[in-house]
């Protein structure tokens, strides 16, 4: 038996099982809200595999940097936008790259690559 099983009781278990239930259900949360409100990743994109893995890894990559920008950003040092939906907030930020236009005819695309 290992060093620390003699320290179980059942209230300890109990609470263990509560705080990691209510860390499942957040998880739960984000998944229902890209596949009902957000990005609406359906059944509708399992028709090719590979196609339908790229677009739900891109999804989970703007899914986690919209998190860190407005919580980590907007909704912390903007009163504004705490009081603002996130959809709002997402369409505002739209119409403003709309307004900017596309970029100059000399900008130029590259690549970082690491050499090890």
């Amino acid at each position: 038996m290992p060093l620390n099983m003699h320290r179980l009781t059942a209230g300890r278990v109990t609470a263990l099982c509560a705080a990691t239930g209510r860390e499942r259900h957040c998880i739960e949360d984000h998944f229902n809200t890209q596949k009902n409100n957000g990005p609406g990743l359906g059944h509708a994109f399992c028709a090719n595999e590979t196609a339908s893995k790229n677009y739900y890894s891109v999804m989970q990559c703007a899914q986690i940097i919209w998190e860190l920008f407005y919580h980590g950003h907007l909704a912390r040092l903007y009163g504004w936008a705490r009081r603002t939906s996130q959809t709002a907030l997402a369409q505002m930020i739209a119409d403003g790259m709309r307004s900017l236009g596309p970029p100059p005819e000399d900008f130029v695309i590259r690549q970082m690559r690491f050499v090890t």
